[in-house]
């Protein structure tokens, strides 16, 4: 319209006249032929709108599907048990320019496991994964793996005062904690000062308390993560025992010399390092997840269990609203009994009671007090049988719940973590693997029948996705390009006891015509008998229009009633 261009399939999905763009979508990734060539509007739809899985996912979900089913092509012949299947998955790998495709980002920003399931999403990012993301990814968790045992073993089993006896121990201790500081500390320092930085870059920031930060850390639990490891690193290089240590080493105390760090100078130090210790440790296990991914069920698993921890936060806040009320109540009531005389010690008692920790040597006192057993009674019976009882419940209706999904989640996180490589991989990386693919080499559609280009051809089991009518749609005149495509035939879609009642009424009909053929050149037992089997076609086919529902006659049933009344031509 004047200088504008405007898109029917945008104007359609943004109007929400889902409708008109799923009939768009379906005939522009419908595969038609003529004798020559093939035809398939999956390049144009993506070169016209190369946004267009980012626009789905933002306004109209349901077309994904749509979409996605398009971009694929299964054969309906087999060969040894085996089916041709052709992904046309270029757009969703790489863009015009060459780089990865946003689309991935588009689909794990929108976290429906549904639709990452589909069988297209499920082969890019399996392609993606095994040919370029898998190796980059063990070598980076296990550079986390190995500065994880380095820290255990320095801060575990080096530094107690039997091992630091030996100059080989502390040496060790010393080299490991050098190797945490020098190399793992600053490779979590640069990799988060790049996340940053980027973000600035691209805008990519949200505020929290007017103050702005990386949207990824806000995305991503792994990234906050990693900033606090960091900082507990960098706190841990500045009050590190053996560093106080090297100008005292020598003094009279038990594991004294070189690189110790148990000289008296550090004592104010050790308490604080040691919780610091215990902080990374999770820290350290926390991200080792990741770990999880090599593995689609394990990965499910472990995304089960972090999906159901809200519940267990809601059982043990309803614990302690009891403990406190109960120790409350008990402490108001002024009982002669030691363990309940306050409020904190009725509280750890009642705590202990509820993680059945409590010994019975105070029973006996306690069962002087009427109340008090009474108290301890309802509060058994609330922790017990209602509390404890009621999370199962709910542990177990959210674990279904989750467990539906959980393949879905574990494709996504894959999909996160592939996103995540991508922002470091160097771009000629990325094109020798774009490259190895060989997109651009027409994929067939059977033997000797050269198809198009733009995906990767897969023989799959041929039992997995049934299909017994070819979906390309063949024209078999004039291949002139200048010519309007010829309409395709309205097909009636019907049942296939429809299609029968409609074979039966053919069938009929040609019995009729014989039958009157017959009778005018004087058959009559030829004719009887037709006049008897189509009696036996009325018989049934008025069964049939009886045993529907009122104002619901099956199409076949009423078709067949109708004709049989009818006077043959």
């Amino acid at each position: 319209v004047g200088t504008q261009s405007i898109s029917p399939l945008e104007w359609a999905v943004t109007s929400g006249n889902w409708v008109a763009a799923e009939l768009i979508i379906q005939d522009l990734l419908t595969i038609r032929a003529d004798r020559e060539r093939y035809y398939y509007g999956l390049d144009a739809l993506f070169e016209r709108h190369p946004d267009i899985i980012q626009l789905l996912c933002t306004q109209a979900q349901c077309l994904l599907k749509t979409l996605l089913d398009g971009m694929m092509w299964h054969s309906h012949l087999t060969t040894a048990g085996m089916r041709r299947t052709n992904y046309y998955i270029k757009h969703l790998i790489t863009d015009r320019n060459g780089d990865f495709a946003p689309c991935m980002k588009a689909i794990v920003q929108l976290q429906d496991p549904g639709i990452a399931v589909h069988r297209v999403l499920t082969r890019v990012t399996g392609i993606v994964w095994q040919g370029l993301i898998r190796s980059r990814f063990i070598f980076g968790t296990t550079w986390l793996l190995f500065n994880f045992l380095l820290f255990v073993l320095s801060h575990g089993l080096l530094n107690h005062e039997a091992a630091q006896a030996e100059m080989s121990s502390r040496i060790a201790m010393f080299t490991f904690r050098s190797i945490i500081y020098f190399l793992g500390m600053t490779q979590l320092i640069y990799g988060r000062v790049r996340h940053i930085c980027r973000a600035i870059k691209d805008g990519d920031l949200v505020t929290i308390a007017n103050m702005p930060i990386p949207k990824r850390m806000v995305d991503n639990w792994r990234e906050p993560v990693s900033c606090l490891l960091a900082s507990a690193l960098i706190v841990m290089f500045f009050i590190e025992p053996v560093l106080s240590c090297l100008q005292h080493y020598d003094g009279d105390f038990e594991g004294s010399g070189l690189f110790t760090d148990l000289c008296p100078e550090a004592k104010g130090v050790r308490e604080v390092y040691s919780i610091l210790s215990l902080f990374i440790v999770a820290l350290y296990m926390a991200l080792l997840l990741d770990l999880a991914a090599l593995s689609i069920k394990l990965n499910a698993y472990v995304l089960v269990a972090i999906n159901v921890l809200p519940e267990l936060f809601l059982m043990i806040t309803a614990v302690a609203f009891l403990v406190i009320m109960f120790a409350t109540c008990v402490a108001v009531s002024h009982t002669s009994v030691d363990t309940f005389k306050d409020m904190p010690t009725a509280g750890m008692r009642f705590f202990q009671i509820a993680a059945k920790m409590q010994d019975n040597r105070g029973m006996p006192e306690i069962s002087t007090v009427p109340l008090l057993m009474v108290a301890i009674g309802l509060f058994m019976v609330a922790v017990v049988i209602g509390a404890f009882n009621i999370f199962v419940a709910q542990l177990t209706c959210a674990h279904q719940e989750i467990y539906d999904s959980m393949v879905g989640y574990s494709i996504l996180r894959r999909m996160q973590i592939s996103i995540d490589t991508m922002q470091t991989l160097r771009r000629r990386k990325f094109k020798q693997f774009v490259d190895s693919l060989v997109m651009d080499e027409p994929l067939e559609f059977g033997e000797g029948d050269i198809g198009l280009p733009g995906g990767v051809q897969i023989m799959e089991c041929a039992s997995l996705h049934p299909q017994n009518k070819e979906s390309i749609i063949r024209f078999g005149g004039s291949t002139e390009t200048s010519m309007q495509w010829p309409k395709e035939e309205a097909l009636e879609i019907a049942s296939e006891d429809a299609r029968l009642d409609r074979l039966v009424k053919k069938f009929d009909k040609s019995l009729l015509r014989i039958s009157k053929m017959m009778k005018k050149r004087g058959f009559s037992s030829y004719t009887s008998a037709v006049t008897s089997r189509m009696g036996a076609s009325a018989t049934k086919t008025s069964t049939k229009l009886s045993s529907a529902p009122d104002g619901e006659p099956t199409s076949g049933a009423s078709g067949a009633a109708s004709y049989t009344s009818e006077e043959p031509n």
